[in-house]
């Protein structure tokens, strides 16, 4: 058994004893309603990063370790964990996985 982005955010904030309502489970779920919007440029190690891939609805979900990388489960095995560098660039082509670390619709802090 492996998880997607939300199961690895969720493990993580567990591990840590951070207490998550119960209805919070998906990445769309953490980007409505847990923590406070975080500028582009303002954003640090430990708030949430989210993705999307059509620039509309909530697709995905990372923490960040730095002002540019951030750790992430893709989902696509279900075991792999990989650290990301966020591209800023206009996506061309959609290729497997890219939109994962292209242009983050969204920054959250949680206390």
């Amino acid at each position: 058994m492996g998880f997607d982005c939300s199961g690895f955010v969720t493990s993580l904030l567990r591990q840590i004893g951070f207490p998550l309502p119960p209805h919070v489970r998906h990445c769309r779920d953490y980007f409505s309603r847990l923590g406070e919007y975080v500028e582009f440029g303002n954003h640090q190690t430990g708030d949430l990063v989210f993705f999307s891939w059509d620039s509309i609805r909530v697709s995905h979900i990372g923490i960040m370790l730095d002002e540019k990388k951030y750790i992430q489960a893709s989902g696509t095995d279900g075991k792999t964990v990989n650290i990301q560098r966020i591209k800023l660039r206009p996506i061309k082509y959609l290729q497997e996985g890219a939109i994962y670390n292209v242009n983050p619709i969204g920054f959250k802090r949680i206390p």
